[in-house]
């Protein structure tokens, strides 16, 4: 059996949001030694138990505790038995505010996304000169959440088919396409290939001038 067997479960979304709401690598720690410690035991834990097996000292330990308090990502709650009380933290205030950051996380990246599509159109269109159709609109869509492309490197495409006096979608599509084949995942990648093909060509062929390709026929210069 693994080691790694899961023996306790670590929220996703903990993982996900914690530097998000504010918290550092040592604030986490300590809310997964609580989790780990609830699944055992309902009585608040020490400090002295909480540092076990970690870098922390009790100290350490005490401020972290406080400040998610003060924070109120967590509480302390007071259970009452028939026969004693007990003293425990409630990691709910957590719970709250991690689903309530994952909700607006996913609303800021709909934004930016919006956002980025919007200024991208509104580069094709001006580079084209007209607006776009809805093949084109979809094609550039489908370059940002399909294949992952990043708007700079769209746009830095849009850029190389404008040098080429090329507007058409499906000279763009084809550069990307054959940058990705390049391994190219950056604007700084197209530049160096670009750069890499000049020198390539003015040896070969003793030209100063970077001749015209056609993208779409396999006439291009990355091949």
């Amino acid at each position: 059996m693994s080691i790694f067997e899961p023996n306790i479960q670590i929220p996703n979304i903990l993982l996900e949001q914690y530097a998000n709401i504010g918290l550092n690598e040592q604030d986490l720690v300590v809310i997964i030694k609580l989790i780990q410690h609830q699944i055992h035991s309902r009585e608040m834990p020490t400090f002295e138990t909480i540092s076990t097996g970690s870098t922390l000292n009790t100290n350490q330990v005490s401020n972290i505790i406080l400040k998610l308090i003060q924070k109120e990502f967590i509480k302390i709650d007071i259970i009452k038995n028939s026969d004693h009380i007990i003293e425990t933290y409630t990691l709910e205030p957590l719970e709250a505010a991690l689903i309530n950051q994952s909700k607006q996380s996913k609303i800021d990246h709909m934004q930016t996304k919006d956002q980025l599509f919007s200024m991208l159109f509104e580069k094709f269109e001006a580079a084209f000169a007209r607006p776009l159709t809805p093949i084109e609109l979809e094609t550039i869509s489908f370059w940002f959440d399909n294949e992952h492309y990043s708007s700079d490197l769209i746009i830095a495409a849009l850029n190389e088919a404008i040098t080429h006096g090329k507007t058409s979608i499906k000279y763009i599509d084809k550069i990307l396409l054959n940058w990705k084949k390049q391994n190219v995942v950056s604007v700084e990648d197209s530049k160096a290939i670009s750069e890499q093909y000049k020198v390539t060509k003015k040896v070969s062929k003793k030209v100063t001038s970077m001749p015209f390709f056609d993208w779409i026929n396999e006439e291009h210069p990355y091949d």
